[in-house]
């Protein structure tokens, strides 16, 4: 797969990562191999359900990570924000049914529809 339609894909699953600018680990693979196996048993689900799978099992590492990729050590409150926004993006995706649509894949300005950030107080 060339660069720009994994990117397509990525930004896609991994709406967590952007705007935001935390750097979470990207939950799909590079490798195409690789893409194959971890795309196989979600082929039939919805996009919705595919970045709900994403941001499950990136809260499950983010849980326990000590560094964060950009930012260097992980502090707890870096972690308590960091899973706050997973659980919006979930809570918004649960609610209306519908992904988080992307409107731009441009890394600098990366656009989003149903985007809840920044979160309610």
């Amino acid at each position: 797969m060339g660069s720009i339609c994994w990117y397509i894909v990525d930004v896609n699953v991994n709406v967590f990562q952007r705007p935001t600018g935390n750097a979470f680990y990207g939950h799909v693979p590079k490798d195409l191999a690789k893409l194959r196996e971890w795309w196989e048993p979600r082929k039939e689900m919805s996009l919705a359900d595919i970045q709900l799978d994403a941001i499950t099992v990136t809260r499950k590492t983010h849980l326990t990570r000590r560094l964060s990729p950009m930012r260097g050590p992980a502090t707890e409150d870096d972690r308590k924000k960091d899973i706050e926004l997973l659980e919006k993006l979930a809570e918004q995706i649960k609610e209306t049914g519908k992904p988080i649509s992307v409107k731009a894949i441009s890394r600098r300005e990366t656009a989003f529809e149903n985007y809840p950030w920044p979160p309610k107080k």
